[in-house]
């Protein structure tokens, strides 16, 4: 290499790159570069690759369940469930009539518990002293903490999006095993016996009021279209959902076939800080919102759309595509919660403990614990629906 000045100037330009602005003279960068003996990538003790403190994360991170759910403290460790009417029909009586018999509904108790989350981030003394000096070590406490916060919000989400077959445990109870139904047991080769039983509710005997609304095709896949889509609306609506309360979720390739199955059908409502706006697109949240481009769709049946990335939301058995949740996560008038959302005992916070604190911590180094005590908390069931069985649109 020719030390001309654009020479140098591109070494120093590499070398600021690499070693963040270690001082170097220009007369080492000119010895560095005479051609006789010259000193190579290879020779020893001379170049050392540096890779940097920070962490590009090569992961997506979309939470968009976690993020559409209303959240709410925790008040009470379950709620009662109305299973009958007073009566259902025949409130006649007679003129100057004797007062009818009274009657009383059935009611049962729903327990529904709480669930802890925890991950922990644990690095030594000497790591902390060392990222805080000249040499490269790739390890920022602040910035590992960003990507753990990240990577907890993260699992929690995928476990709220788990199949129906997989049966929580110790995580978060997953949408889709909240609706669920005796139907889909019965009729859905991929799901098995005790597989969508939630709060210790049994699906397995016979059709209940814990059943959702379960639009399937007996785990073989059939073509989205038009009907599917009414009829999750026209059941859930039936059994009592609030349209204006009710959200739609699903993945980016069942979005992308329902635009597909509406496209020359779509009318636009001008967003109001926004009135020149004329199409939509998804915003970092998932939620379908207005712009000023595009042939997308900001609602469905003037429900919004909620869109996670496709191999987050599940696809069971034969599907070719995601399934299509309609969730109705509007309010209790009684306790003012939630009808579907995520209760909170205690919401994500960071526990630390660190050398300065020996001997509880009994180690050359420290600690940080994210942890959360959450779990996933549905009031009523039949006015939650989805279609599952996709395929793409013919």
């Amino acid at each position: 290499m020719i030390p001309t000045r654009e020479n140098l100037a591109l070494m120093e330009e590499l070398i600021a790159e690499n070693y963040g602005g270690t001082p170097r003279g220009p007369e080492e960068i000119r010895d560095m570069a005479k051609i006789d003996a010259p000193i190579l990538s290879t020779t020893s003790g001379f170049f050392n690759t540096v890779f940097g403190a920070s962490v590009f994360e090569q992961l997506n991170n979309s939470s968009t369940l976690f993020n559409l759910l209303p959240k709410f403290a925790y008040k009470r460790g379950g709620f009662r469930s109305g299973e009958t009417r007073y009566i259902a029909s025949g409130i006649g009586v007679a003129e100057n009539g004797a007062i009818p018999d009274s009657v009383m509904p059935t009611r049962k108790q729903i327990t529904v518990g709480i669930k802890e989350h925890a991950i922990a981030l644990e690095y030594s003394e000497r790591e902390r002293l060392l990222a805080q000096t000249d040499d490269d070590v790739g390890f920022d406490v602040a910035h590992e903490l960003e990507l753990a916060k990240n990577s907890f919000v993260y699992a929690f989400d995928a476990d709220l999006n788990g199949n129906v077959t997989t049966v929580a445990g110790n995580n978060v109870e997953s949408i889709d095993r909240v609706v669920s139904s005796y139907g889909e047991v019965t009729n859905c080769a991929d799901v098995n016996a005790n597989d969508s039983d939630i709060y210790s509710q049994d699906r397995d005997a016979g059709a209940t009021v814990y059943d959702a609304y379960v639009n399937h095709n007996s785990n073989a896949a059939h073509n989205l279209s038009d009907k599917i889509v009414r009829a999750v609306v026209e059941n859930t609506v039936t059994a009592g959902a609030n349209p204006k309360t009710q959200t739609w979720y699903t993945g980016e390739d069942t979005y992308a076939q329902l635009i597909a199955l509406y496209g020359s059908q779509m009318r636009y409502t001008q967003p109001h800080d926004n009135p020149f706006a004329a199409g939509t697109k998804v915003e970092g949240d998932g939620k379908a919102v207005g712009s000023n481009f595009g042939m997308e769709m900001a609602t469905l049946y003037g429900r919004p759309i909620y869109v996670a990335p496709s191999d987050k939301v599940v696809a069971p058995g034969n599907s070719v595509i995601s399934n299509l949740y309609l969730l109705d996560t509007g309010y209790d008038k009684v306790y003012n919660e939630p009808i579907l959302g995520i209760k909170t005992l205690q919401a994500p916070i960071i526990a630390r403990t660190t050398l300065r604190e020996f001997p509880a911590h009994a180690k050359l180094g420290n600690e940080h614990v994210i942890y959360a005590a959450m779990e996933l908390e549905c009031k009523r069931f039949n006015i939650q629906g989805k279609a599952r069985d996709l395929d793409v649109v013919v």
